[in-house]
């Protein structure tokens, strides 16, 4: 008899933790899906930016790099962008290993990559990955470049900020 008294209260208890969790996550809020805003001034790159609580009117680079951070590069997609002397920018095949579409990884330690920088063919393709994650999003040519913050690291906004397209 204490056999099953004891069953029973266990599996009430795991049938009342999955309701409470299905309850907690049908009530958070899901970060709004990427919209287009205004177009950088070149005719070819264009930027798509996320909603934001202040929207942008458009992705800007920064101009004032502060001192010690480093320049990533990337000629392939004509790209680049400036982090601190702390981050890795990691492009080489054993690091982007499970990101299909990453062109770089930005990291700053810890167990997952902090900032990828990603190369899709369709908007389609980032927003099945992306459904409900906030990303800057960058179109040039036939592809869409997307910036993830992964983190909460201080340096992040600033790092994404300073992404521009190479002359």
């Amino acid at each position: 008899m204490i056999v099953i008294v004891v069953f029973l209260a266990i599996a009430a208890s795991g049938v009342i933790g999955f309701f409470v969790a299905r309850n907690i996550a049908s009530n958070a809020k899901p970060t709004p899906t990427p919209t287009p805003v205004a177009a950088s001034p070149s005719p070819s790159p264009t930027a798509l930016v996320s909603p934001t609580p202040t929207p942008m009117a458009s992705p800007t680079p920064v101009s004032n790099v502060p001192n010690g951070w480093q320049t990533y590069k990337n000629v392939k997609y004509g790209f680049e962008i400036a982090y601190p002397a702390t981050w890795k920018a990691l492009d080489d095949k054993d690091n982007l290993y499970g990101w299909p579409h990453a062109a770089v990884l930005l990291y700053n330690g810890g167990q997952s990559y902090d900032i990828p920088i990603e190369v899709w063919d369709s908007e389609a393709q980032y927003k099945s990955n992306y459904p409900n994650q906030q990303l800057v999003v960058y179109k040039a040519g036939d592809k869409f470049i997307t910036l993830v913050d992964m983190t909460t690291e201080p340096d992040a906004q600033a790092i994404i900020s300073s992404f521009k397209f190479s002359n």
